[in-house]
């Protein structure tokens, strides 16, 4: 099997984390090349369109720059109102190769409790805001809540996998 060379649209150390994780869960051997780009869109998506359009513009700016990998890679939280008018987060990623494909995969999206809605309503920008949720509180659901927002990091690992074993499951990609 070959390694892949992926230029991502981040420099999280984070996001780069978990791609890194899941890269290694679904068994391949991959270089990630961070590349600090610009989304294009707000620093806080509050739009599903927005969302999307963000991880398109960080995956196809990170591959202007690392035009010798194999693809670009994007990911972009974002917010989104649901039918009710409540806000819910979730992770949107998107690859862009060589070809002119694009593919894009979104997380499940969790509907945010009332402190992190409000939040939101307020035009305020939730990361500065979700260590105070609850913080007096110890119980394990709401520190559970409190670190799943604050890493986002199942969000972001379910949106890069399974645009990953997309991409990679097209009948005319080659591993090897």
């Amino acid at each position: 099997m070959r390694t892949l060379k992926i230029a991502v649209g981040t420099i999280s150390k984070d996001k780069i984390k978990f791609l890194s994780e899941v890269i290694e869960n679904v068994g391949l051997k991959a270089k990630i090349i961070p590349c600090q780009v610009q989304s294009g869109v707000s620093d806080q998506p509050i739009t599903e369109t927005e969302t999307k359009e963000g991880s398109i513009n960080r995956a196809n700016r990170a591959l202007d720059i690392r035009g010798n990998a194999d693809f670009g890679l994007g990911i972009e939280v974002g917010y989104h109102l649901d039918k009710s008018g409540r806000y819910e987060i979730f992770c949107c990623a998107s690859i862009v190769d060589k070809k002119n494909y694009v593919g894009t995969c979104e997380s499940s999206r969790f509907p945010l409790p009332d402190y992190h809605h409000n939040i939101l309503k307020e035009g305020k920008f939730l990361g500065h805001h979700v260590q105070s949720y609850k913080k007096s509180k110890k119980d394990k659901v709401t520190m559970y809540v409190r670190e799943f927002l604050k890493s986002r990091k199942h969000l972001i690992s379910e949106a890069t996998r399974n645009v990953l074993l997309l991409y990679l499951n097209r009948q005319d990609y080659k591993l090897s």
